[in-house]
């Protein structure tokens, strides 16, 4: 028997649910607030080139149907295809281009000898607290000198009030700490193997990447995919309200249409959900975000290197994790995206030092000419994850998952699923295997 079932979100969590569960025959409907779907998984064009919402580049899952859905439109004439991704990094005033993670050996001497000692004896014990998880990975003197500043840099916050999962963002679980052949004599220890980055960057996943259009070129294939599955697409759609029968959801109505179903997939923070049906969590906290803007250059000319993306750890600079489209999608498009997270409440205002500072890094001169530059502020920001929030949400979706009959809670709604990958077969598991 058909099922009428209403997606809400449209983020590349709602898209893999909706899709699935359209091809177990039942009616689907996608509702998403937004004028496109992907959440960040989207690109904007300026009339020439394409520019993404940071880097996002899709990896291949190890579940073969999951992976034909996402990328079996995706071929060699249309997109790049690789598994080895070059990366760098930026810190200390120097650029590393041997790897994505920060090269510890720039500090000052009698500091990186001090640190090399502690990083041999740190244990890797497990902790509740960000700081003290990474002082027992990593020593004190890493954490103190590299990590803590940058995660004070991206987060506004002390490390103290964070959550563990932090410390997996912006490629900060690793450090390149000796030289090629130590790291690799190490690295046969799972206690070292487990938190030092190579030197040599080795094949992983198979990743796609669009020569033309950007990543939201793959959100326009899989939107194409979910309308010959018989998905309806609502953009532009916010929720009004929702009746409630004692944890069974059968009615949502937006501004335009009003939807009796049977079954709720919500991608959304499931707070939300709670909020709209004023339904309350003892201690419950609201997410907080830190403000995110994009900051996007064209040159003339190529920009200075190889990467696909640098990550600027050097807490003296506003720039965060920078995006070069020529490398990855393989053309003459000579732009790149430059992420910033911070504080700061005038972001729009520093496309001028965001500028200098890719001088500074050495991927321009000031000889480059600048064929565009603009700013895009990211909505709400980036979020920033304490420990009391995420304690919360474990209470949030605990309550949840034992109240609601007929909803299924996919991807960031959950507290589990925050990377990609993960977002990705957790969405399909849920969907084809409940």
């Amino acid at each position: 028997m058909k099922k009428n079932v209403l997606v809400v979100g449209g983020g590349i969590g709602g898209i893999t649910s909706a899709y699935f569960e359209a091809k177990k025959g039942n009616n689907v409907t996608l509702i998403d607030s937004s004028e496109r779907i992907g959440g960040l998984l989207k690109s904007d064009y300026n009339g020439k080139n394409y520019f993404d919402y940071g880097t996002h580049i899709i990896p291949e899952t190890s579940i073969p149907e999951l992976n034909d859905f996402l990328f079996s439109l995706l071929d060699d004439e249309n997109s790049v295809r690789t598994k080895n991704i070059k990366a760098s990094s930026f810190f200390n005033g120097k650029m590393n281009n041997k790897s994505c993670y920060v090269d510890c050996s720039v500090i000052d001497k009698e500091l990186y000898n001090r640190g090399c000692v502690e990083f041999l004896e740190a244990e890797n014990e497990e902790s509740n607290n960000l700081d003290e998880k990474l002082i027992n990975k990593f020593g004190k003197t890493f954490y103190t000198e590299i990590l803590k500043k940058n995660i004070e840099k991206y987060t506004n916050t002390d490390p103290a009030l964070l959550d563990i999962k932090v410390g997996e963002f912006f490629d900060m679980s690793r450090l390149l700490v000796f030289n090629d052949s130590v790291t690799k004599r190490l690295c046969t220890l799972p206690i070292y193997n487990s938190k030092m980055g190579h030197h040599v960057r080795v094949d992983g996943s198979m990743k796609y990447y669009p020569k033309d259009g950007g990543v939201g070129k793959i959100i326009d294939l899989l939107e194409s995919k979910l309308q010959k599955a018989g998905v309806k697409i609502l953009k532009n759609t916010k929720i009004n309200k929702i009746i409630n029968l004692n944890g069974i959801i059968r009615t949502v109505e937006t501004k335009n249409e009003n939807f009796n179903i049977d079954d709720l997939i919500w991608t959304l923070p499931s707070e939300q959900l709670l909020k709209i049906l004023d339904l309350d969590v003892e201690n419950m906290k609201n997410l907080e975000f830190i403000n995110a803007g994009l900051f996007d250059f064209t040159f003339d000319k190529k920009i200075a290197s190889e990467a696909t993306f640098i990550n600027v750890f050097d807490n003296k600079l506003l720039s965060g994790r920078i995006t070069l489209y020529q490398n990855l999608a393989k053309n003459k498009n000579y732009s790149c995206t430059v992420e910033v997270l911070s504080a700061q409440n005038d972001l729009e205002k520093k496309i001028d030092i965001v500028y200098n500072e890719l001088i500074e890094m050495g991927l321009v001169t000031s000889e480059n000419q600048v064929k565009y530059r603009k700013y895009r502020k990211i909505n709400k920001g980036f979020p920033i994850l304490s420990k009391d929030f995420v304690e919360s949400q474990h209470r949030v979706n605990n309550f949840c998952e034992e109240y609601f009959k007929n909803v299924k809670f996919v991807g960031r709604s959950t507290s589990k699923d925050f990377f990609m990958p993960e977002v990705l077969v957790n969405a399909y598991n849920k969907i084809t295997k409940e």
